[in-house]
């Protein structure tokens, strides 16, 4: 970066290089993690005589689209939010502790996800792994599994919009 900056280019630029780049690795991340999702999925369905889908319990192309997109954004509102921050380090030690605390904004959600259910939290429960935008992809997934769609895409509606702001603030 500080080779870049001595070279008669536009830090605007450069931070757009940068964000289209994470866009790049983002959807990469996002359909391999789409690919192995749906080869977990079909795994669930051990013998015919346990139809899931029979029950309901299945996902389809939409499903699976809108999930992606949901993790495509997640990624890319994280290396935007970390670019954002890195600009107001001094060195690359200082930008890794202004990092860190990002990893607990993605550790809560994934714990509450784990070991409790998203309709089971207290209101303030709710507002605060609602608020947190790395929460969505996970929620995303349990809700479109049993077609619950206000919630998968108010989420998806929230983390773009944080993404897009993210990104303009970065830019």
């Amino acid at each position: 970066l500080e080779t870049l900056l001595t070279l008669p280019v536009k830090r605007r630029s450069i931070i757009t290089g940068k964000i289209v780049g994470s866009a790049a690795v983002g959807m990469v991340m996002a359909l391999i993690y789409m690919l192995a999702y749906r080869f977990f999925m079909s795994g669930l369905n051990p013998s015919p005589e346990l139809d899931l889908a029979a029950h309901g319990i299945s996902m389809g192309a939409v499903d699976y689209l809108i999930l992606g997109i949901s993790l495509f954004l997640a990624v890319l509102g994280a290396l935007a939010l970390c670019l954002l921050l890195g600009s107001f380090a001094k060195n690359y030690k200082s930008a890794q502790m202004l990092n860190a605390p990002l990893i607990a904004l993605t550790m809560i959600p994934m714990f509450l996800t784990m070991f409790t259910d998203f309709d089971a939290l207290p209101l303030a429960g709710k507002v605060i792994t609602f608020a947190i935008p790395f929460s969505h992809p996970m929620m995303a997934s349990r809700a479109l599994l049993f077609d619950q769609y206000a919630l998968a895409l108010s989420g998806l509606a929230y983390m773009a919009i944080f993404t897009l702001v993210v990104i303009f603030i970065a830019v």
